[in-house]
């Protein structure tokens, strides 16, 4: 349905529509999980409605109009590109990435800040590579992971050439550490904080 896959397709849209995948959330509720206004939120659930996508599955009785709990209309959904509105997958990819860094960029500026690492030093390595890197000072440096005392975060960009069965090894163990610790994320957990972590090794060559 082209309404659905407009709403799905749209990572704002997507983003208030996400409290309701397969779970039951009210207005309220959804509306605190995404940090938004009741009215917002209650706006983006109508339009939901109008396509589709959302359903009422409960009315709790109360003095006044009943409270409403919503769910997605299915627990999954499948977008074939060619009903998106993108005019090609660089362009959809595009607008995923600029979603996700509007989260991305503040925490990243904050953790600077925290290092004091505000300024910027450019350096060739002893391997004749060329580096740019936010520092504190011209001194090259690698920060201590093991101090206690060390931010927590880092941002890496980097270019490696390797043989194909190196590549396969350091992917196989990126996405390993990744899913052993994703098994300990505990989502709503008083004692855990929110972390962003951005994985992407891809070949860069044909």
């Amino acid at each position: 349905e082209p309404g659905q896959a407009r709403l799905l397709s749209d990572p704002k849209s997507f983003s208030y529509f996400e409290p309701f995948i397969a779970r039951t959330k009210t207005v309220k509720a959804a509306a605190e999980e995404v940090g938004c206004n009741l009215d917002t939120m209650l706006y983006r659930v109508k339009t939901f409605l109008k396509v589709g996508l959302l359903q009422v599955v409960r009315e709790e009785k109360r003095a006044g109009r009943p409270l409403k709990h919503y769910r997605s209309s299915s627990d999954a959904y499948f977008v074939p590109f060619e009903v998106t509105p993108y005019a090609g997958l660089e362009e959809r990819i595009f607008e995923m990435r600029r979603a996700n860094e509007a989260t991305i960029v503040p925490a990243i500026a904050r953790l600077l800040r925290e290092f004091g690492w505000e300024g910027q030093r450019f350096y060739r390595d002893n391997k004749g590579e060329v580096w740019r890197e936010s520092a504190l000072d011209e001194g090259v440096s690698r920060p201590d992971l093991d101090n206690p005392r060390l931010p927590i975060g880092r941002q890496v960009f980097d270019e490696l050439h390797l043989l194909d069965e190196d590549a396969r090894a350091l992917q196989r163990e990126l996405f390993r550490t990744w899913e052993r610790y994703r098994a300990k994320d505990s989502q709503g957990s008083s004692n855990h904080k929110k972390y962003a972590l951005e994985l992407a090794f891809l070949k860069l060559e044909p």
